[in-house]
């Protein structure tokens, strides 16, 4: 299932995911621990080269960003994310 993951650093770390279509909030906003907590996330729930890439450059630049994530069975449970009802 690929999947958008949003991010945004202040005061806290929060993510949130996005189905594909960038508009369908599929799962909870979740709090994280740093920067290199999420980046392990992202490798743990199966992001590639790109989107770790992307991850470190719009969080360098802006402290916030979105990527793209074909995301495992793991990762579905990991971020509590709920299935699509068509």
């Amino acid at each position: 299932m690929r999947v958008l993951l949003n991010f945004v650093s202040r005061k806290t770390l929060t993510i949130h995911t996005m189905a594909e279509d960038c508009r369908t909030r599929i799962g909870p906003f979740l709090d994280v621990q740093s920067s290199a907590t999420l980046l392990r996330l992202l490798r743990y729930i199966g992001a590639n080269d790109r989107a770790i890439a992307d991850y470190e450059f719009a969080m360098r630049s802006w402290g916030q960003g979105s990527v793209f994530v074909d995301i495992n069975d793991a990762g579905l449970k990991l971020l509590q994310i709920r299935p699509l009802s068509h």
